[in-house]
């Protein structure tokens, strides 16, 4: 027996038993993707009203009762459309029965009683009925999400009157026959009503056939099998049995009073497929129209941030505290994604074109932005475009206007053409606080100085983490990397020191002199309190404290095409700061890093860094083109990801992407017909089998269609339970295509006072401060053996095991350091 968990629904693998019991507060319309089925049923619906029509004006030439009538109208009704949707025979309510037996009822009394008018009565309440319904159901198909659901209600109460006026129109009409006696002018004044509803509608507003069988058409084919989708709009007429009973139930009366009204007064003009169904769909049209304005309204650029505010003041706490992702492509149940288990990482993939950032990262960062709460980072690792910035700056704004704030947007660049914010982390308090050994692990862990467990690479880890000690041993008060990187230069040039910081090529730092020398080259990030640099940059600086205390705001540009390590450096540098200071502050808001072209991040310690943030709280939403870039010869994040990343989304599928996701999707149970032929004949058989609940085919269909995208959400909370299943989802633009161009043409801002540029810090940092020795090329005997004498001292601690041994002198390489006279300038090359 095959497991209920391979009959899960196609295209939606919501676990319905861990939705929130409340009702989700939104409305959007549910998603029809089979059109025949749709088209078929409609059809039928309509050939069953024609042949109940047609079979009264037969039978009326020599039948002598309306029994007949009614036989065919029923038999049409159960043969015809409800055997066809069996679904709804299924999901029949116990209203539904109760409306059925108030049909029965309705044609007994035609039956039993003589009175032409007790007949007509009957006919007419039919006919309101239907007419209310149709209206009922088409208002509110029309204002579904997105439209706010306040403005929603509004709407629908100034309608509901006029609704209810065109639905007893009927009974004015029957007034008139009532005090006339004459039945023929209820057809008269139906028809009268309808031309000049029909004509003075067709001269105030634009007017086609298809306008106006657009309510007929949705009210027999909304929502065919009953689903109760979370956030999906059921229709307000109620179910599509009832539809069906209400509408086709109708025409049979109006086919058993047509007989006899045909009998007595030779008149079998009253078509019911004519008269009963034109009746709903003229009588409102003005109002069906209004209406209809609002029909074909999507999420797309236009109201999205409208949809959000809506989202946002939800009395629904699930929904209130969301992040809105899109709709699942099967149905239309809108995605929604907790905020609160975001610290737990997000995924996104997709290669260049594929809207990564344009429906991926930019709508997400408006979002988290604008809750009012959340500190945001963005680490653009491309920088080739702006348009990052500019949905955090707009969002800024909005925040600021709607809360009453003056947040800004700190800024930060390697392009020497940019002005920067000053971001000087040997400055930063929580550097200072640090021990030695903690700022040697954080400086050589950011820098990618550390290259794995394995022997060898651990070799050279020890050799540098050696140099770095020892270098902030000696320097202890330095203050930027200008300061480190001139000391280290001091301290490989000095012969008392040379011995053990060799700038040689072969031997221990010239990856760490590299990385200083780089670190040193952003103007930026040399600053400090002594420098000759203006105020207002000073109190601009960025500080990673600010961000876990106050909701702040920073955008870093890390693109440079002199150098391609020193971005990653500098994001890696942040990002351990942000830990250690997370850390050390009990009492923190939420922080979001949001990090594009993540792959440039790859190194083995950053595999740590996902695991303490989500520990710590602080969400990560990486973006890179494909799972496989991720991997390298000496590191695979992969595995990490598997176990930290809890929402992964693909825009488009590598062949390496389709083979993850057909793996995570799972299979399902389909039923596949098999023809064979024999002697006896050919047959159909049907059999069971597991196929996967996405083809290669899918997936490749998915990648050339820029709405639709793979979401995997591993756990889910709230609304967001797909029992850990991928599903394809489809998503809009949250801004205009005018609104992009402006974003992607965006210009790094200029001539603000707190922002500099390469060559501002007029003041040098001085080479060696303090009590230290002045490290030079100038072979000085007294300080050469202060310093001598201060190295063997703190080398023989290290040999005797009171300090950690990180730095050992090799015997070998001391007599080549001191037979070097004249040691030539590191050769800086990218």
């Amino acid at each position: 027996m095959v497991r209920s968990s391979y009959y899960k629904p196609e295209g939606n693998p919501v676990n319905v038993s861990q939705l929130p019991k409340q009702l989700m507060p939104l409305a959007f319309p549910t998603v029809n993707n089979n059109l025949v089925s749709t088209r078929v049923n409609r059809n039928l619906a309509l050939g069953t009203a024609l042949v109940i029509d047609l079979g009264a004006i037969t039978l009326s030439s020599f039948a002598t009762s309306t029994t007949v009538v009614l036989f065919i109208g029923f038999a049409t009704l159960l043969g015809g459309t409800i055997l066809r949707c069996w679904t709804a025979v299924a999901s029949l309510s116990f209203r539904d029965f109760g409306l059925l037996a108030l049909l029965l009822l309705s044609h007994a009394a035609m039956l039993t009683i003589s009175n032409r008018f007790v007949t007509l009565v009957i006919v007419t309440t039919w006919i309101s009925y239907t007419t209310y319904l149709v209206g009922l159901h088409w208002i509110h198909r029309c204002t579904v999400s997105p439209l706010p659901r306040e403005q929603a209600a509004i709407l629908i109460q100034q309608w509901h009157p006029t609704l209810i006026l065109y639905s007893i129109s009927p009974f004015i009409l029957l007034l008139s026959c009532l005090l006339t006696g004459s039945t023929h002018l209820f057809f008269a004044g139906t028809l009268l009503m309808l031309a000049y509803q029909t004509v003075s509608t067709a001269f105030t507003e634009r007017m086609t056939v298809r306008m106006l069988l657009r309510p007929f058409n949705s009210f027999l084919s909304y929502n065919i099998p009953d689903h109760h989708i979370a956030g999906a709009q059921l229709s307000a007429a109620g179910g599509y049995s009832k539809r069906l009973i209400v509408l086709l139930g109708s025409m049979s009366v109006g086919a058993a009073w047509s007989y006899g009204f045909a009998e007595s007064n030779g008149f079998p003009i009253a078509l019911p497929a004519v008269f009963f169904l034109a009746f709903p769909v003229l009588v409102f049209c003005p109002l069906g129209l209004e209406a209809g304005k609002l029909f074909a309204k999507r999420l797309d650029g236009n109201n999205w941030r409208e949809f959000i505010r809506d989202l946002r003041v939800s009395i629904d706490p699930h929904v209130r505290g969301s992040l809105f992702l899109g709709r699942v492509a099967q149905d239309g149940m809108p995605v929604l994604y907790p905020m609160g288990i975001l610290n737990e990482h997000m995924h996104i993939l997709g290669s260049t074109g594929s809207n990564k950032s344009s429906k991926g990262l930019m709508p997400l960062i408006e979002q988290i932005i604008e809750f009012g709460f959340i500190s945001v980072i963005c680490l653009d690792l491309k920088g080739d475009r702006l348009e990052l910035m500019a949905c955090m700056m707009r969002a800024i704004r909005e925040i600021n206007r709607r809360l009453g704030l003056d947040k800004i947007l700190s800024l930060f660049s390697t392009d020497s053409q940019d002005g920067s914010q000053i971001f000087n982390p040997l400055e930063s308090p929580v550097f200072r606080s640090l021990s030695l050994d903690e700022r040697v692990s954080l400086i050589v862990t950011a820098t990618n100085l550390i290259y794995g467990e394995d022997y060898g690479t651990a070799h050279f880890d020890a050799k540098n983490i050696r140099q770095m000690r020892a270098l902030l041993y000696l320097v202890p008060e330095a203050r930027s990397f200008r300061e480190l990187y001139d000391a280290f230069t001091g301290l490989c040039s000095n012969p008392a020191t040379r011995t053990h910081f060799s700038r040689d090529k072969h031997d221990d730092s010239p990856h760490l002199e590299e990385t200083l020398y780089r670190l040193a080259s952003i103007d930026a990030m040399q600053v400090t309190q002594a420098d000759d640099v203006s105020d207002v940059a000073k109190a601009a600086a960025i500080n990673i404290e600010t961000f876990l205390k106050e909701p702040s705001y920073l955008y870093m540009r890390l693109a440079s095409a002199a150098s391609a390590k020193t971005p990653p450096t500098i994001a890696r540098l942040l990002l351990y700061l942000l830990i250690e200071t997370a850390r050390r502050t009990p009492q923190r808001i939420p922080v979001v890093v949001v990090i594009d072209e993540f792959q440039q991040l790859l190194s083995p310690s950053i595999k740590g860094l996902l695991q303490q943030a989500r520990s710590l709280g602080i969400g990560i939403v990486m973006a890179n083109q494909s799972i496989q870039d991720l991997r390298s010869m000496k590191t695979n994040l992969i595995p990490t990801l598997e176990r930290n990343v809890r929402i992964r989304q693909w825009f488009d599928c590598g062949e390496d992407d389709r083979e993850y996701i057909i793996k995570a999707v799972g299979e399902r149970v389909e039923h596949v017909k098999q023809l064979s032929a024999d002697s006896n004949g050919t047959r159909v058989t049907t059999a069971e089998v597991l196929l996967p609940r996405l083809s290669v085919n899918e997936l490749n269909e998915l990648s050339d269609n820029p709405m639709q995208s793979v979401v995997h959400i591993k756990r889910g909370q709230g609304y967001a339970r797909f029992s850990g299943t991928p599903f394809v989802m489809e998503s809009d633009y949250h801004i205009t295509r005018d609104e992009y161009r402006k974003y992607q043409d965006t210009e790094w801002p200029e001539g603000e006072a707190r922002l500099l540029k390469n060559g501002d810090l007029t003041a040098r940092t001085p080479q060696g401060a303090g009590s230290k020795p002045v490290f030079t090329n100038e072979e000085d005997a007294d300080d050469g053996a202060v310093l001598d004498e201060t190295l063997s001292g703190l080398f023989g601690k290290f040999t005797e095991g009171e300090i950690r041994p990180w730095l050992e002198s090799d015997d070998d390489q001391t007599e080549a350091a001191r037979a070097d006279d004249d040691h030539t300038e590191v050769d800086h090359e990218e």
